[in-house]
């Protein structure tokens, strides 16, 4: 069997690094909610940069909303507003994004329209553990004409990211949706403050969520020490999910 790392740098050859971060419109960031107060409230969508003009965006603010999270023909667990968020971080923001956890595409989809949607080059670098959501996400990829659009990476987050700081990539987004224990949270984190140019947003889903409460979560304290010690800022929160900012300088 061929070493993933081989079958990583294979995969990867197509990359596409950034090195300046969108211009942000937000004039308010938001602060980091009160930890008892997780999940009682999912904040609606509001533009951190602005609205893209564009079918893929009408057809997502279209798309019917089922138990509170979008419907699409793909499986997945976004609200709406979530889903609008990765659109629009990832039409504007030039280069690669990376993904954390694709499930089975449904997020992995969004954001490689988004790129296609932005006409210039770009691609979602996705991890996956599963092989069965690996082969799903290549599929409805595929299904929807996107897969020239993605990276896909079969591995551990955890072994992933370390590659991917060795061989000195750059991301202006990352999109946070893998493990959501609190050492492996925390291991995103750190890497993020390496992987993302300064000004690099990262959104890191459930991480207003009230299973944090009962520790089956750890997203929230994982997030919160990286903007305590000043490596990361709030910029708003967005459903169950914290839109974050790598520190500039």
């Amino acid at each position: 069997m061929i070493p993933h790392r081989w079958r990583w740098s294979f995969a990867d050859r197509r990359r596409c690094d950034v090195k300046r971060a969108p211009a942000i419109q937000t004039t308010d960031p938001s602060t980091l909610p009160d930890a008892d107060l997780l999940g009682s409230t999912f904040p609606a969508f509001r533009p951190t940069i602005a609205e893209p003009d564009t079918p893929g965006w009408r057809e997502l603010c279209a798309a019917p909303v089922r138990e509170a999270l979008i419907s699409l023909d793909v499986q997945g667990f976004l609200r709406p507003q979530e889903a609008l968020k990765l659109y629009e971080i990832s039409y504007y923001t030039s280069g690669d994004a990376l993904e954390l956890g694709s499930a089975w595409g449904l997020s992995t989809m969004i954001i490689a329209c988004a790129k296609r949607d932005a006409q210039r080059p770009g691609r979602v670098v996705s991890v996956a553990m599963l092989p069965e959501h690996h082969r799903a996400t290549d599929q409805a990829l595929r299904r929807h004409g996107l897969r020239d659009r993605a990276t896909l990476l079969l591995g551990d987050a955890d072994a992933v990211l370390p590659w991917l700081i060795k061989r000195r990539r750059r991301f202006g987004f990352a999109f946070v949706d893998h493990d959501h224990g609190l050492p492996a949270t925390r291991i995103a984190v750190d890497a993020l403050s390496q992987l993302l140019i300064p000004g690099g947003l990262a959104l890191f889903h459930d991480f207003n969520d009230a299973r944090h409460a009962t520790g089956e979560y750890g997203i929230y304290p994982a997030v919160a020490s990286g903007i305590v010690a000043g490596t990361f800022r709030m910029i708003d929160l967005c459903g169950s999910a914290a839109l974050i900012e790598r520190h500039h300088g």
